[in-house]
């Protein structure tokens, strides 16, 4: 279904670039999706944002989605903290490899953003 949807945006768009804004944790989902879209000739550029462990830990903890809501905003926080050995497992066995990572470990949100549309703006790693 998320290919699907890509492709109609894709479609809609006339080739318009698609953000993602996730990443996928489950390779044979990312296979399929990717897989179908590429099927399809649309380009797609993977770019996951990357932190260290302690980082990553660092910015659960201080993140509040709900303001108005504690109770709500460490719901969330707990969904990240079980996620995230699955994210280091996927980081250190495929999705490094395949993806244009950018480590934002040590970058401020407008650094990391200068970097993605610099990546963006790049030939394809696939077509270079």
């Amino acid at each position: 279904m998320v290919a699907g949807v890509c492709a109609e945006l894709d479609r809609f768009t006339h080739g318009g670039l698609v953000i993602a804004p996730m990443t996928l944790l489950r390779r044979e989902f990312a296979d399929e999706i990717f897989g179908s879209l590429a099927k399809d000739g649309i380009e797609v550029r993977q770019i996951p944002l990357h932190a260290d462990s302690d980082t990553i830990c660092a910015r659960i903890e201080g993140s509040l989605e709900f303001p108005d809501s504690e109770e709500r905003s460490e719901k969330v926080r707990a969904f990240r903290r079980r996620r995230l050995v699955d994210y280091e497992q996927a980081y250190a066995t495929w999705l490094g490899e395949r993806a244009e990572v950018i480590d934002t470990t040590t970058l401020s949100p407008d650094q990391v953003a200068a970097k993605a549309l610099a990546l963006l703006y790049q030939p394809h790693p696939a077509a270079r």
